[in-house]
């Protein structure tokens, strides 16, 4: 089973996304701060950072394992 929180990286840009968003589609081709499914969202020049990319994945395993994360999530507004 995949988990529902993931890193997607892409040229310039990368983000943690939701695949249990009502929102989410994993053929779309686009990857930004307002695509729906997006929780956060790190932006580079032509490529993102290691330590940014580092910081999303330690954001994806804690969403991943979080007990109560809807209700968190919820209180959060995300």
């Amino acid at each position: 089973m995949k988990d529902r929180y993931f890193v997607d990286v892409r040229v310039g840009c990368a983000a943690v996304r939701d695949r249990q968003h009502p929102d989410y589609d994993e053929s779309y081709p686009g990857l930004h701060w307002y695509t729906k499914d997006v929780i956060a969202y790190k932006h580079g020049m032509s490529v993102v950072s290691e330590e940014d990319v580092k910081e999303l994945e330690e954001l994806c395993d804690k969403l991943n394992v979080w007990p109560n994360r809807n209700k968190q999530l919820e209180k959060l507004g995300i």
